[in-house]
């Protein structure tokens, strides 16, 4: 799923929330209405990250059971808590960033159907 164009500009950001910023920063990486969200403070070596539900999508791109089973399949815990589906990530090795990239380009290609030469768009807030 490397055919997304943001790549590299989802490392440099996914990097900034723990490099730089304070204690509530967070990234949103998005194509239309579908959306993964990423928090961590400046020096985390974890990453907390939520990809969109049901709740939030309208008709057309509500998640199948599959999709959802899918999510399940990639550690994510379903809504609950959170009204998204979660997963924590351990950032603690440069490594881990590029990874988490990959599987973010994984998740919005085929859990929620986004073409791979879809450009994403990026909403960081350093706080």
């Amino acid at each position: 799923m490397n055919s997304f164009q943001d790549e590299e500009q989802l490392v440099h950001n996914l990097r900034r929330l723990i490099k730089e910023g304070g204690e509530s920063n967070f990234l949103i990486v998005s194509v239309g209405e579908v959306y993964v969200q990423f928090a961590a403070s400046r020096g985390d070596k974890e990453m907390y990250c939520e990809a969109v539900s049901n709740e939030f999508l309208p008709p057309e791109l509500q998640l199948a059971e599959d999709k959802i089973v899918q999510l399940q399949g990639l550690d994510f815990e379903e809504p609950g808590a959170s009204p998204n589906f979660s997963r924590t990530f351990d950032v603690a090795e440069e490594t881990a960033l590029r990874e988490l990239a990959h599987l973010t380009h994984h998740i919005l290609s085929n859990v929620y159907g986004c073409a791979a030469q879809s450009k994403l768009q990026f909403e960081l807030v350093l706080q």
